[in-house]
This record gives C-alpha cells, structure tokens and sequence, in this order.
C-alpha cells in the first residue's frame, strides 16, 4: 500500500475541503497558533507544509492526516 496523493495535493484537498466548509483561515491560525499568511500558503499549496502543521490542522477541523491521501 502507497501513498497516491504528493504533499502539494494533501496541501490542495485540506484547501478544498476548508473552503467547502466556511471554516476560515484565520480561525484555524487562532486556533493553531500558525500565522494567518502561513495557513494560507499552506492551504492554497504555495509553500510545503511541516509535519506539525498538518497535524495542527487537522485537528482543528476534526480530520485525520489520511482523509486527504488517496491509498493505492
């Protein structure tokens, strides 16, 4: 079993589903403590996410890392 799905497209889908939702991006940099320029980068894939981060914001949008990887 490997990971389909590149960082930039976890980053791209994470985007997708935030907005999909109406959770705003300075909600998740209030709740994350990441700065509100850095979610966006984050979110729109314009720079690569840390580990931590994407940990960080999954849980605050209530979501597992692997809810935006595509298993093949």
């Amino acid at each position: 079993m490997t990971a389909k799905t590149s960082g930039f497209e976890v980053q791209k889908a994470m985007g997708e589903w935030v907005d999909a939702h109406g959770i705003k991006q300075a909600a998740i940099a209030r709740a994350t403590g990441i700065p509100k320029h850095r979610v966006h980068d984050i979110l729109r894939a314009k720079s690569a996410m840390k580990a931590g981060e994407l940990l960080l914001i999954c849980n605050f949008i209530d979501k597992k890392p692997n809810d935006f990887v595509e298993i093949e």
